[in-house]
């Protein structure tokens, strides 16, 4: 979710030893599959890519699902030039 501190909480997550952390993949991209112990990433699902799509590429075991009150989203997108990307 954009503007819904899920960057700083990968961020957070991603300062463990031997750990790997995308911390903002870009948001036209699917979660890719990583073999390593331990990796995090952070990614947008959108209408053009399912929370299914990313979930069936990078296979995780856990998933933390970040939301925002709607219009505490739109007020913080509005003025970014990405706010209606995806």
């Amino acid at each position: 979710m954009q503007s819904s501190g899920a960057s700083l909480f990968c961020y957070w997550l991603g300062q463990q030893s031997d750990c790997i952390s995308i911390i903002d993949l870009y948001f036209d991209q699917i979660a890719p599959p990583i073999d390593y112990t331990n990796v995090i990433v952070k990614c947008v699902v959108t209408k053009n890519i399912t929370l299914e799509e990313h979930i069936d590429s990078f296979k995780p075991d856990k998933i933390i699902l970040f939301v925002r009150n709607p219009i505490e989203n739109y007020l913080s997108l509005s003025e970014k030039k990405y706010s209606n990307w995806g």
